[in-house]
């Protein structure tokens, strides 16, 4: 029977190398060859004193399917099972972390294999023990009170060896190995571990105790294999998968049921009032970047709108919308929004003639697309140089100096975001070109800053390009100058309106006057033919009525005008009076 264990290591090595080989190709079947070997070695060194002793007599089982009640038994199948089960627990480890993750599974496995070979045959141990140190050197030869002890404590663990002790121990293996396991990984749990553990056990009690041996494998094996095949098929539906990410969607199902996993990140909208002073979005899941063993790979799913920039202290590299996964030492460094960023801000800048005036000026802005064009279905566009560009090679820091209560300086150090770099660079552009103007030029007719904000879009972009950053538009508002100068431009428009106004109404009143003096010419010359009518029949009519009519004549020549005629003293005719004197003399009177 040992010989037989001995083929069965042979044909489970073999086995390891045809899965590496699959995994990793030579590479992978030459190291799952090795440390299953070397797991198979260490076992049968392990067992092989106390087989030589005499007390693992193996020869004594016979080859029916299930074995008779005893320890004999139950060290066979624990031993059996490890044998095979280091192929499965190298498989794992190797998919996890290649090398060293095959050999501490395997160094698992083995330690919860001996501590069942242990329980399985407690009198057979404690036998060897009191025989070979405990009354061995007794100088009497007549036995003591502690070898005494240790025969009674030997005879009791005869009696109860068997299924009880076997349960024992790998009820032992199920608490305390994987809180061991658990802490020496830094992990955060051991319940998956003990699901695992004991689910195993009992797929192979259950296999056993149907069919015998045979069992193991042709109800075990199976069953293992659809639990992992399940598992492997849930891992495929839990993430928004590509073609080449099934292997470590699989790996990161397993080390987040471990405890090992790297950080998970979840990148949307996630900017709200609590998180609006955080630079980048906390772990969706906590995770240990630096963790080795059996550790890995982190998360990083971004909506279409986002993306994120990772880096592992040395290098960087960004994660498109969709899901990526990070590697050890990998961190996320920032988040990036790809839809266009509106920043506005109010700049202070001053004129040609000395005069400052204010104008609030938006700039919106994006990473640079590349040319690419927004297309429905797709993420929003960008240009992989460009956001490494903008995010890490451009990146500002803003430090804050302040001197507490006690005259200790400290320092505030702070990363200027990508999107706030168009805030640093556009207030210079707009004062260079408000400087090229006037006061007047700038609110003078057919709006000014039409003409400003084109120069400042034009030069604005033209900066921002080399920076990685695409501005997609642009402007300015009203230009505000002092109120100390509006009040004085008032005035002076007032003044100019005024004189407008009143050269106006001289030119008006001229122009009437011009168009009004051939009618007054001809009212003139109407009054004097009647005048003259009246002096023709003068010695027909009473002197009373002579001077009635005359008056009467003089009135209808002074009705109102829209323009004020020439006086009688200015055209160089007589007054009323002087009319009527000389009527009156020529009548002799």
């Amino acid at each position: 029977m040992f010989t037989t264990l001995l083929i069965e290591a042979l044909l489970a090595s073999a086995l390891a190398a045809v899965i590496g080989f699959f995994l990793e190709r030579f590479k992978g079947a030459r190291d799952l060859l090795l440390l299953t070997g070397l797991a198979n070695l260490a076992t049968f060194v392990v067992i092989l004193f106390p087989y030589l002793q005499g007390y693992l007599p193996f020869e004594q089982l016979s080859a029916a399917p299930r074995f008779s009640p005893g320890y004999l038994g139950n060290i066979y199948l624990v031993l059996e099972i490890a044998i095979w089960t280091y192929v499965l627990s190298g498989y794992v480890g190797y998919f996890l972390d290649n090398m060293m993750g095959a050999l501490m599974m395997d160094l698992i496995v083995a330690a919860s294999a001996l501590v069942c070979i242990f329980f399985s045959a407690p009198g057979q141990f404690a036998g060897w023990f009191t025989n070979n140190i405990g009354c061995a050197f007794d100088p009497t030869g007549q036995p003591n009170a502690l070898c005494s002890l240790l025969n009674s404590i030997t005879g009791f663990l005869y009696a109860v060896q068997g299924d009880l002790t076997l349960l024992l121990g790998i009820i032992v293996v199920g608490i305390v190995g994987p809180l061991v396991f658990s802490r020496m990984l830094k992990g955060k749990g051991a319940w998956p571990i003990r699901v695992l553990w004991f689910g195993f056990c009992a797929s192979c009690w259950l296999g056993y105790w149907a069919i015998g041996r045979l069992g193991l494998v042709l109800l075990t094996l199976p069953t293992l294999l659809l639990f992992w095949g399940a598992l492997y098929y849930l891992s495929q539906h839990t993430l928004p998968l590509q073609a080449d990410q099934r292997r470590l969607a699989f790996r990161s199902l397993l080390t987040f049921a471990l405890g090992t996993n790297y950080p998970y990140y979840v990148i949307g909208d996630w900017k709200n009032q609590k998180t609006q002073k955080q630079d980048r979005p906390k772990p969706h899941v906590e995770g240990d970047p630096y963790a080795q063993f059996l550790a890995g790979p982190g998360i990083v799913l971004n909506d279409c709108n986002h993306l994120a920039i990772v880096t592992d202290g040395t290098k960087f590299w960004v994660a498109p919308p969709g899901l990526s996964f990070t590697k050890q030492f990998e961190q996320l460094y920032a988040d990036v929004d790809l839809r266009p960023q509106l920043r506005a801000t109010t700049v202070a800048a001053e004129t040609k003639d000395g005069i400052r005036v204010k104008i609030f000026t938006f700039m919106p802005n994006r990473v640079d697309t590349g040319g690419k064009q927004l297309a429905l279905g797709d993420p929003y566009p960008f240009n992989e140089e460009a956001v490494l560009k903008a995010v890490t090679q451009n990146a500002v820091i803003d430090h804050h100096w302040k001197r507490d209560d006690q005259s200790m300086a400290t320092e505030d150090a702070k990363r200027t975001l990508w999107e706030e770099l168009v805030l640093m660079m556009g207030p210079p552009i707009l004062k260079d070109i408000i400087l090229n103007y006037t006061c007047n030029q700038l609110h003078a007719p057919g709006d000014p800053r039409v003409k400003i904000a084109g120069d400042f879009r034009a030069k604005l972009k033209e900066t921002m390009l080399p920076l990685g950053i695409e501005t997609v538009g642009g402007g300015i508002s009203n230009i505000e100058p002092p109120d100390d100068v509006v009040e004085q431009r008032i005035r002076n428009w007032a003044a100019g309106w005024k004189r407008q106004i009143e050269i106006e109404r001289g030119e008006t009143d001229a122009e009437i006057t011009r168009q009004l003096e051939p009618v007054a010419a001809e009212a003139q010359l109407e009054v004097m033919n009647e005048l003259g009518r009246i002096l023709m029949h003068a010695d027909e009519v009473a002197d009373e009525m002579l001077a009635f009519q005359l008056v009467e004549a003089l009135s209808e020549a002074e009705q109102p005008q829209l323009v004020a005629p020439p006086s009688d003293k200015q055209r160089g005719l007589p007054s009323e009076d002087a009319l009527i004197k000389q009527l009156l003399s020529r009548r002799g009177r």
